[in-house]
């Protein structure tokens, strides 16, 4: 979706959280607090250089309750959310090392508690079962620019 989101227009600049991604990131004792912090500065050069950006990636807002924040006006969320099955199915559909039992419960808990609970956490939601990668992406769009 973010590539496809990429390709459709110029206003944004579209990034995904996984291209930073190290080991050493993974922090959740301390929420993965660098990680957000390389992100939230990365955000702000390029806000500041006169481009909004859309981050791509598995968060929830309290990651983003980090000093780096304070240069934004407002942090906004979209989860693009599915159904259990579709979710497995796509999951099952990735390389062996990335489609684990484990990892594939995991994914499922964490669209559960978005749709469940993100709301209330100030997290729109975009249902994107059995919809075409093109289509999520204008929605996607579509929300960007009803925020600015």
């Amino acid at each position: 979706t973010a590539l496809a989101l990429q390709q459709m227009q110029d206003e944004f600049v579209v990034l995904d959280q996984d291209i930073l991604w190290r080991e050493e990131f993974n922090q959740p004792d301390d929420n993965y607090a660098h990680f957000r912090d390389t992100w939230l500065r990365l955000a702000k050069n390029i806000s500041q250089a006169g481009r909004p950006v859309i981050l791509f990636g598995s968060a929830v807002p309290d990651q983003f309750q980090r000093p780096e924040a304070r240069y934004f006006s407002a942090i906004h969320f979209l989860a693009l959310v599915v159904e259990d099955t579709a979710l497995a199915d796509r999951l099952r559909a990735r390389p062996e090392w990335r489609r684990s039992r484990n990892v594939i419960d995991t994914h499922i808990q964490f669209n559960r508690w978005l749709k469940e609970v993100g709301p209330d956490q100030g997290v729109s939601l975009l249902m994107d079962t059995d919809r075409p990668v093109d289509e999520v992406a204008a929605d996607v769009l579509a929300w960007a620019r009803s925020l600015s």
